[in-house]
């Protein structure tokens, strides 16, 4: 090698790591699990969460978590309850979400085609839930 000729070291394209949450590599180094917090847009309240799976530099799964509607928000690494890891098999994520909690409305509400929205707020920790994806 020539040392006043630069040489190729990657070949990867650039990838944005704006509102990352999480970002885990595979157990063996094939595959990396990227959680993203999208801005709400249109009439949404709350930001959405996508689950993305890369393998090299390429993306192959691409997944809104709040289209799912099987569990609240996903922790952050708050050193307390988020926990974002890969199964040994690298088959599944295993991570720590909000759990779902129903919603509950009044009969009087019922009655007159109202619906009460009652919920937790997304920064508390209310009802922790293990899920595995």
């Amino acid at each position: 090698m020539d040392p006043d000729c630069p040489q190729v070291v990657s070949e990867h394209r650039a990838t944005t790591i704006a509102r990352e949450v999480w970002n885990k590599l595979s157990p063996s180094g094939t595959y990396r699990a990227v959680l993203r917090k999208v801005a709400a847009t249109g009439g949404a309240t709350s930001d959405k969460q996508i689950l993305e799976v890369w393998t090299h530099n390429k993306k192959v799964s691409n997944i809104d978590l709040q289209a799912l509607d099987k569990h609240g928000p996903i922790y952050n690494d708050d050193n307390y309850f988020g926990s974002f890891e890969w199964s040994h098999g690298e088959g599944h994520i295993l991570y720590i979400a909000e759990k779902k909690l129903p919603k509950y409305a009044s009969f009087f509400d019922q009655k007159y085609g109202k619906v009460a929205e009652e919920g937790v707020d997304a920064d508390e920790t209310d009802a922790p839930l293990l899920v595995m994806s």
